[in-house]
Formats: C-alpha cells, sequence, structure tokens
C-alpha cells in the first residue's frame, strides 16, 4: 500500500464520519424545530379557540340584553299591563315579526297567581294556554321582584 491510497481511505473515512455527523445534527434539528413548530401552532390554535369562546360568549350576553330590553319596553306597552288581549297579542305579535331571524319561539303573558293568559307565536299555537307555570323555578322568583325592570 503506498501512502497516497492511505490518505485516500483516510480522507474518505473522514468525509463519512463528517457526512454522518452532519446528517444527525439535520435530523436533530429538524425533529427540535418540529417539535417546537408543532407546540407553538398548538398554543396559538388554543389561542384562537379561546378567542372564538370569548367572542361567542360575549355575542350571547349582548343578544341576551337585548332581548331583555325589548321585553321591558313590551312589558309597559298599556294593552298588555291591563291585559286587553286582541291588542296585547297584536303587540307581542308584531314584537316577535321583529325577531323572526333570532329563533325566538314565542312570548307568554303570565298572570300574577302563574296561568298562562296568553301564549303568543308566528304559528298561532295556542297548545298551553291556561297552564299553570307557578311550579317553575322563574316564578317564584318573579313574584318577590319589588323593582319593575328585572329578568330571570
Amino acid at each position: 500500500m503506498k501512502i497516497s491510497d492511505l490518505k485516500v481511505r483516510y480522507l474518505l473515512w473522514v468525509l463519512v464520519i463528517i457526512s454522518i455527523t452532519f446528517l444527525t445534527v439535520i435530523v436533530f434539528l429538524y425533529w427540535f424545530v418540529a417539535e417546537r413548530t408543532e407546540r407553538l401552532m398548538v398554543e396559538r390554535v388554543k389561542a384562537q379557540e379561546l378567542v372564538l369562546a370569548r367572542s361567542g360568549a360575549l355575542s350571547i350576553t349582548e343578544f341576551l340584553e337585548e332581548r331583555k330590553a325589548g321585553l321591558l319596553l313590551l312589558a309597559k306597552i298599556p294593552s298588555i299591563k291591563t291585559l286587553d288581549e286582541k291588542r296585547g297579542r297584536q303587540e307581542i305579535r308584531f314584537f316577535l315579526e321583529q325577531l323572526k331571524r333570532e329563533s325566538v319561539g314565542g312570548i307568554v303573558r303570565v298572570s300574577k297567581e302563574g296561568k298562562a293568559l296568553w301564549l303568543v307565536n308566528l304559528k298561532d299555537v295556542k297548545e298551553g294556554e291556561g297552564d299553570s307555570l307557578a311550579d317553575r323555578d322563574y316564578f317564584p322568583w318573579a313574584k318577590t321582584q319589588k323593582d319593575e325592570g328585572e329578568v330571570f
């Protein structure tokens, strides 16, 4: 064997070792970056879901506040307060028509004793009119309210 053959073999082994080391470093870096990127993406998705959840909750709160305001205005209409059934039903129906796209099913006018006096909806279904609602969770609460403007 000549010295030049030994140098070539030595050089080949050095190149092989350098190549293996380089590939190992590349694979490790790829794995490290991929792991970190995955964690970062998971965090971003969680943050987006949290923003969406907060947005949804805020939308629901705003929806309920708007319905509350509408119901409080509706409750102040004289025909509804004085139990003028014909005019009161018309007022409630008009109110429901404004809410048609928001899936509000109907409104029930309840007496102080808990009897469902008027059941007004857009389908003109009157099933349940005359029923007692006094055993519902909200009824005892509503009877104890002193101030107008409270909504359960």
